[in-house]
């Protein structure tokens, strides 16, 4: 009886309306559309078995003049929206109904979104009328029903924060009929009702929006998690049917051969349009962060669909899957060849192009250490570190090689130098990124790849590693590096970034530069903050574990029961790679020297102010100790904007490939928006 009441209250049918019968008896939604026309002496039009959406849809409920149709979001993606005139209302559910699909078929009709579960027969709320660029929600709890939105404890969350639906009240179900296990999974103990009652738990995630309606934002288990971030996959959908020639994209994580999640758009052309993948997936990348990009776009011919009309996911056809977005282009010749083995090799990937990126392939600043041995071995060559940073891919260093046969034989310590070429090579003003607390700026080559490619990138590394020196104060160092900076670009804008130290070190080089009358386009902060203000030594020299565990080496699998020695530590750093990296005890000794200098004098500095916007970057997650830190630290040493972006990982992640995938983006659309 209530829902019935609700239903004639909503869509206000009437005896001369004419309302569609296409569930099928097995989908509880076929309940809900013979309520509404037995409820007030309406026209029930059957569509036979086997017309699920498409043309033959639009034709039946065309001939038939239906006024009143249900239908789920794929079977609506399948039909012309220039169909369907005489359906003055309209009803979906079932499925995630996108603002993209509110756009096409709301004009001219109402339009609502039912919400249910079959946990909750028939429908627990309704949202709409929905207007085309309003709030797509699923409405307020209907009769029977409560609703609550909760955090993986359990807790309530506020409006507007994401969390999972519960769904209690009489409306709900008692659980499932002889499958004990999964009721007492699926409907938990309810902590907000009397004794005994329980609240089914949706999978649903949604928030609480500002007019108190339940806005839903995807599934639980439609989530995937890519290169350690979570990715709700219908923001990808929407960003493709943003897109006039594509009427509908639907997107799955796949897993590829070699264990990761790869993302796969499936998309179907709007009537009368062609789609070119390739550019289509190009105009994506410009919109969405890159680890969102899908690796391939499959074109359909038409919407595969379960007989209850929702989209049949099984139905999809698998692509071949590679963790590369780059499309492979064989090796040319045997140098080339041998590379892309060795990349293959360290990386663990079944195969690699000419064309794909080291670091894209999910390699870091220390397994490039790996790379270069690797490729000594398979030719004869030895390429220098840096030469991975310029030239992250096979047919790059294969080309150097041809170059210059003689390559390999640069000293270890050009590495370990003050100013490195990330990328040497550009017309822009460089980008300088300096080191955090280690000394060393191998960390940002990862960024390298998100930037222009027209975009220099040095790093900037403590000169104690190389030279032995040290420096009585920030101050000195930044006036060091800013005369680094001079030497390799004599006049501005300037541009910076830094890590950590780093970061405190760039804000420090800003006003040194500044003090001279140079122009300072770019600060940008990756978790920095101000530290050492009561003026307090800090005790900053590492044990050797310790060293090598900021340089990325993992000792948990070879415990040690006496402190390591400097020669140990070069010993288990060869070991862990495989290869003799050249790395000796002197320079982990020099490295660790200039760690212990650094925190030294960062716990006697106190920052000058600095004359312009800061650009930063917050690690979301804090510290390894759980401590979260606010960037308005900085407020009181910087007069402009401090503009804020968070990045879901610890502050000692804010250089790996996760978190380089949002940062680079961000910081070159920064750039690119300042003129040179």
């Amino acid at each position: 009886a209530n829902l019935q009441a609700e239903v004639l209250e909503r869509f206000r049918p009437t005896r001369d309306s004419r309302v569609s019968h296409i569930a099928s008896p097995s989908f509880d939604a076929s309940i809900y559309e013979l309520t509404m026309a037995f409820g007030v002496g309406a026209t029930v039009v059957i569509v036979p078995p086997g017309v699920f959406g498409g043309g033959d849809l639009a034709d039946l409920l065309e001939s038939e003049h239906v006024t009143h149709a249900f239908l789920t979001p794929a079977a609506l993606s399948s039909i012309d929206e220039t169909r369907l005139g005489n359906v003055r209302v309209l009803a979906v559910g079932g499925e995630a109904c996108t603002p993209e699909l509110v756009a096409k078929w709301a004009p001219g009709r109402q339009m609502f979104n039912g919400y249910g579960p079959t946990e909750t027969t028939i429908q627990a709320s309704v949202g709409g009328p929905l207007v085309p660029g309003g709030t797509v929600d699923v409405g307020r709890p209907g009769t029977g029903f409560r609703f609550q939105v909760l955090d993986a404890r359990l807790r309530p969350v506020p409006a507007g924060v994401s969390g999972e639906l519960y769904i209690a009240g009489p409306g709900t179900a008692r659980g499932y009929l002889g499958r004990f296990g999964l009721t007492s999974e699926r409907f938990v103990a309810d902590p907000f009702g009397t004794p005994g009652d329980r609240m089914y738990r949706t999978g649903d995630i949604v928030r609480w929006g500002s007019a108190g309606a339940v806005e839903f934002v995807g599934r639980s288990d439609f989530q995937v998690k890519v290169r350690g971030f979570r990715i709700e996959l219908g923001e990808i959908d929407s960003a493709l049917t943003e897109n006039e020639q594509v009427g509908f994209a639907a997107t799955i994580g796949h897993t590829a051969a070699s264990g990761d999640t790869v993302l796969v758009s499936y998309v179907l052309a709007a009537d009368g349009e062609s789609v070119d993948t390739e550019a289509l997936r190009d105009r994506v990348a410009k919109v969405l962060p890159r680890h969102m990009v899908p690796s391939a776009i499959i074109e359909l011919d038409d919407i595969p669909l379960t007989p209850v009309g929702k989209l049949d996911r099984r139905a999809l056809p698998v692509p071949e899957l590679t963790t590369s977005t780059t499309p492979y282009r064989a090796p040319a010749t045997a140098v080339e060849a041998a590379i892309a083995d060795a990349f293959a090799q360290v990386l663990g990937v079944d195969r690699v192009g000419m064309d794909d990126n080291f670091f894209e392939l999910g390699g870091t600043s220390l397994v490039a250490t790996k790379i270069v041995p690797a490729i000594e071995n398979a030719i004869g060559v030895r390429v220098p570190l840096q030469a991975l940073f310029v030239d992250p891919t096979p047919s790059g260093l294969a080309a150097r090689v041809a170059a210059d046969a003689d390559a390999g034989g640069a000293d270890l310590d050009s590495v370990f130098g003050v100013v490195i070429p990330l990328r040497g090579s550009g017309s822009k003003a460089p980008l300088f990124c300096v080191h955090p607390g280690i000394g060393l700026s191998w960390g940002y080559a990862g960024l390298v790849s998100h930037l222009s490619d027209d975009r220099p990138v040095y790093g900037l590394q403590l000169p104690s590693i190389v030279e032995g020196s040290t420096f009585g104060s920030i101050r000195d160092l930044a006036h060091r590096y800013a005369d680094e900076i001079r030497a390799v670009q004599p006049v501005g804008p300037y541009h910076l970034l830094g890590w950590s130290l780093g970061g405190s070190l760039a804000h420090a080089i800003a006003v040194e530069l500044r003090s001279t009358g140079s122009d300072v386009r770019t600060l940008a902060l990756l978790d920095s903050y101000v530290d050492g203000h009561d003026g307090e030594a800090v005790e900053g020299a590492l044990s050797v574990e310790n060293l090598l565990a900021g340089l990325g080496l993992d000792l948990t699998a070879q415990p040690s029961t006496e402190p390591l020695t400097y020669e140990r530590g070069v010993e288990l750093l060869d070991e862990s790679l495989g290869q003799t990296t050249g790395v000796s005890a002197d320079h982990l000794r020099r490295i660790n020297a200039g760690f212990e200098n650094s925190t030294r004098i960062m716990a006697e500095f106190i920052p000058d102010v600095f004359d312009g916007d800061v650009l930063f970057f917050s690690a979301t997650k804090g510290a390894s100790d759980g401590i979260v830190r606010s960037p308005q630290e900085w407020r009181p040493y910087v007069t402009g904007d401090i503009v804020i972006h968070d990045v879901d990982v610890f502050h000692n992640e804010m250089t790996n490939a996760d978190a380089a995938t949002v940062i680079g983006p961000v910081v070159d659309s920064h750039l690119g928006n300042t003129p040179e």
